[in-house]
């Protein structure tokens, strides 16, 4: 998950929307909804929160684990390359419903991200597979980041995703977790990346710091670019050091929804929205955890999803929100 974001005017950004900051009245409404479960429960009540779960909820579901496919592949294209993607891995039940919750978020106003209130958009990042593979590549104690969030890519021509970036360039003890929702294809923005074996040290310092690059160099980006199309309920990867972006629709018939999380092989505080602050497994944050994430998390991305800035004050309240 990208920890350095592009530099914006805040006030100049809420005047080109053309939308104003919340109001004090309206981060009291807010807040009080946030802070209920019960609020949550009965937005998307076939959901889990913190609760043992009911018959024909979706937590059922992860009672078994999943197979990512050829584990020594996996590990020996994400040592190589930077990145992997598995196979299908979730049941198109899982990520239809899934679709459907960050749909009725949406439509009540929410930011995407607080799909992270409930127990299946933790669940993902914990199946015994994911962790055994994690474990291997960070090591066995290895913590999940603040950092979590939704990517929704509008069905339509010249929509787009995050721009090229790494997530910290040279940082490649933290792993980013993508999972799409929907497939994401050629036409819908799919994932870009830049296999770190073929992209020579000079040029990634000479993108990272901002420094022009000259024709050939722009040559060996574009010949070294890989597509990563990857159907729903699949798992792809990359270390923060590895360059990857959303790329740009072309008449799609469906968005890209994808959800993420990072995680990381030490306990150090990277930066204030970086650092680690929760064991990875076996455990699912507790509500509070879950409302912290999302607060940080609104605040780290705003930079990349300029209709967030609307929301950073009402992100701050629940940051600092004392239950």
């Amino acid at each position: 998950m990208a920890t350095e974001q592009p530099q914006l005017n805040s006030e100049v950004l809420f005047q080109l929307l053309g939308k104003a900051k919340l109001s004090e009245q309206e981060i009291g409404r807010r807040l009080e909804q946030a802070v209920s479960p019960d609020y949550w429960r009965n937005l998307n009540p076939i959901l889990s929160l913190g609760t043992e779960p009911k018959a024909n909820r979706t937590s059922d579901i992860f009672a078994q684990d999943f197979n990512l496919g050829n584990q020594e592949k996996i590990l020996e294209n994400y040592h190589l390359k930077g990145y992997f993607v598995t196979q299908p891995v979730f049941p198109q039940s899982l990520t239809d419903t899934m679709q459907q919750c960050i749909a009725n978020l949406h439509k009540e106003g929410w930011p995407r991200a607080f799909a992270f209130v409930y127990d299946e958009f933790w669940q993902l990042f914990r199946i015994p597979s994911l962790v055994s593979l994690l474990s291997t590549i960070l090591g066995p104690d290895y913590y999940q980041t603040n950092g979590v969030w939704c990517n929704y890519v509008q069905a339509k021509t010249g929509s787009t995703g995050w721009e090229p970036h790494f997530d910290k360039y040279n940082e490649s003890n933290k792993v980013t977790i993508w999972i799409p929702l929907t497939d994401a294809t050629l036409d819908n923005g799919c994932m870009y990346v830049i296999p770190q074996h073929i992209f020579p040290d000079e040029i990634a310092q000479k993108f990272q710091s901002g420094s022009k690059m000259d024709c050939t160099e722009l040559k060996l980006l574009l010949q070294s670019c890989r597509a990563l199309p990857a159907p729903a309920g699949s798992i792809l990867a990359w270390n923060y050091s590895t360059m990857h972006w959303g790329s740009r629709s072309d008449r799609p018939t469906h968005p890209r929804i994808s959800v993420a999380a990072a995680f990381s092989s030490q306990c150090l505080a990277q930066g204030q929205y970086d650092k680690p602050f929760l064991k990875a497994y076996p455990d699912l944050p507790t509500f509070s955890q879950r409302l912290y994430a999302i607060g940080n998390s609104i605040h780290a991305y705003c930079g990349w999803e300029p209709l967030m800035l609307r929301y950073l004050e009402f992100a701050t309240t629940l940051i600092n929100y004392d239950s």
